[in-house]
């Protein structure tokens, strides 16, 4: 039995072709060159350098869309400004004409008048106050301020050599 797998696995070794790590000449394995770190940093520069430019010229032709949409927007506003000051006139004329019908005294109409113009001055000149704090920047001042009391405090306490 020892024989019949001998020959069976020499059988084998027969039928496979021989290997062998020769190879006839012209056909040597040649891997394929391998890139320089050089060029692969070069080509990576180059790649980013395109990438730069092209996201500065999206930049550009964006920001130039935005310059056009806010002239438009501007002349809008300047469009509805005139519009919105006709119906804040429309509605205190309403509002007077009912208090004229109710009270059946002028008097208190244009006083209804009066009066709702001056909530409204004191409504805007309370926002106005509220927005004029806001543009003083205060959080990045205090953070500045911290900031500079921080490193005074830092100053004090270093020792002179």
């Amino acid at each position: 039995m020892a024989e019949t797998k001998s020959s069976v696995t020499d059988h084998r070794h027969e039928q496979s072709p021989p290997q062998s790590t020769e190879r006839p000449p012209g056909q040597e394995h040649r891997q394929p060159p391998q890139p320089e770190p050089l060029d692969i940093w070069s080509d990576w520069l180059s790649q980013a350098v395109t990438a730069g430019s092209d996201i500065a010229e999206l930049f550009r032709l964006e920001v130039q869309l935005a310059l056009g949409d806010a002239r438009r927007m501007l002349l809008l506003a300047l469009l509805a400004l005139p519009m919105m000051m006709l119906l804040w006139l429309g509605f205190a004329a309403l509002m007077t004409w009912l208090v004229i019908d109710y009270s059946g005294s002028v008097t208190c109409g244009l006083l209804a008048f009066v009066l709702l113009h001056g909530a409204a001055l004191v409504s805007i000149r309370l926002l106005w106050q509220r927005y004029k704090r806001s543009l003083k920047l205060p959080l990045t001042r205090q953070h500045l301020q911290a900031f500079m009391g921080g490193m005074q405090h830092n100053e004090t306490q270093t020792p002179e050599p």
